[in-house]
């Protein structure tokens, strides 16, 4: 029988793109595993594309009496897992290993926790970036090759008409929630005009809680290509490959 692991990574969006290398690498460690993520609803589908894994469990990361879930989380984490890797570390994931999981899970957990198995304790974990924590975590058990995150197994084409080269995109937007982040839509209009002027066509991509930024930059540059809302991840990807240029938060 195939042994089981358990990924835990939750997001945001970036931070799950930059672990795609210690992602691959736990992979290659276990070919023959059973691998099963889990994410949060936001990032199961990138997650249910991506070959790493055999399944896909989402994680709501409730808060209070939602027993239900809670109840859901505890008979997850007993599962007999032959190893966990925590990547995602956080005080949530402390909780469950501290809270949710029982001893033998605890024997095979790989994470900051100070009880784990294969604790990171390493001293500057906090300050590191994620593209240093995930490979010095790794590396406790055994994984030293961890390599540089990329998408190569996205599809290679986009449904999207590409436009003619050469073209920058521009990304104004953020998390909705850190918008301290974003550099303000006036200036990305004064630069999507300068990129005109230069002969680059600058394409607007951004979703629905960006569209002020986006339309605000068309309006000053109305030779933007204003794709907000209508790109997939696929389409980014494809768009990014050919682009001269990109500039976001």
């Amino acid at each position: 029988m195939s042994e089981r692991i358990l990924i835990i990574k939750h997001g945001g969006f970036g931070d799950f793109i930059q672990a795609m290398g210690g992602l691959k690498a736990i992979r290659a460690a276990h070919p023959e595993a059973q691998i099963t993520l889990l994410t949060i609803p936001s990032l199961a589908a990138l997650g249910r594309q991506c070959p790493y894994f055999n399944e896909v469990v989402e994680d709501p990361r409730v808060r209070g009496l939602a027993w239900q879930q809670w109840r859901r989380l505890r008979a997850l984490f007993s599962q007999p897992w032959a190893r966990v890797y925590d990547l995602q570390n956080s005080d949530r994931t402390d909780f469950y290993f501290y809270l949710l999981t029982p001893l033998n899970i605890k024997r095979v957990w790989c994470g900051r926790q100070r009880l784990a198995h294969w604790p990171d304790r390493h001293a500057q974990r906090a300050r590191n970036h994620t593209l240093e924590r995930i490979p010095n975590q790794l590396a406790l058990v055994g994984i030293n090759a961890v390599p540089a995150p990329s998408l190569d197994w996205l599809p290679p084409f986009s449904s999207l008409a590409l436009p003619p080269a050469p073209y920058a995109l521009l990304v104004p937007g953020s998390a909705p929630h850190r918008p301290e982040k974003r550099w303000p839509a006036e200036h990305y209009a004064v630069l999507a005009a300068s990129l005109w002027q230069r002969g680059i066509t600058p394409v607007l991509l951004g979703t629905k809680s960006d569209a002020a930024a986006t339309d605000a930059i068309a309006a000053v540059c109305p030779f933007a290509l204003n794709l907000n809302g209508q790109t997939t991840l696929a389409d980014i990807a494809s768009l990014a490959q050919r682009a001269a240029l990109v500039i976001g938060n």
